[in-house]
């Protein structure tokens, strides 16, 4: 009998800690988040931005979507996406200045030393849209700390079409 109980507040005990474990690692990837959203305009954060990457050179890429395609699509000099550095777009972000990017909609999906991030967003300059879309994060744990391994996104003009969802934001500034 001592034996059965013992074994009954071992697993409620590795249940737990899973789970606190699993909430842990939930609140380390909102300090990403944070970490990110606050670098575009705290220029003190940039070691701190730059320290939320993988390596160096991670997948950072765009395509354009919905009208905004269609309009670009009849220029001469159309390219269906856009690929950089979150360095490149870091020193441009602070030397333009004036930039956030808000979050909507967000969703956190975390298996053990995996996650991902999805979200719509909305890019701004001096709190107007200049674009918006959808925005997805592959993360990985190393060590212990979370490291952002890609960033995807879509990309909509806003002078050529309106940003539908700015009034479901649950994560916004």
């Amino acid at each position: 009998m001592k034996y059965k109980l013992a074994s009954i507040t071992f697993m409620i005990l590795m249940c737990l800690t899973t789970k606190a474990q699993k909430i842990s690692d939930v609140e380390k990837l909102y300090d990403v988040i944070e970490v990110f959203k606050t670098a575009f305009v705290d220029s003190t954060k940039e070691q701190q931005f730059y320290d939320l990457f993988l390596h160096d050179s991670i997948t950072w890429a765009s395509v354009y979507e919905g009208k905004t395609k269609e309009y670009l699509e009849i220029e001469d000099n159309y390219k269906p996406i856009f690929s950089g550095s979150f360095k490149d777009f870091y020193k441009w972000i602070r030397k333009d200045g004036d930039y956030k990017e808000n979050f909507y909609n967000l969703i956190i999906n975390l298996d053990n030393n995996h996650a991902t991030v999805s979200f719509e967003y909305t890019f701004e300059k001096k709190d107007e849209i200049q674009n918006w879309g959808k925005e997805y994060w592959t993360i990985l744990k190393v060590e212990n700390n979370w490291k952002i391994a890609s960033v995807l996104w879509t990309m909509n003009y806003q002078n050529i079409e309106q940003c539908p969802f700015t009034n479901n934001s649950y994560y916004k500034d």
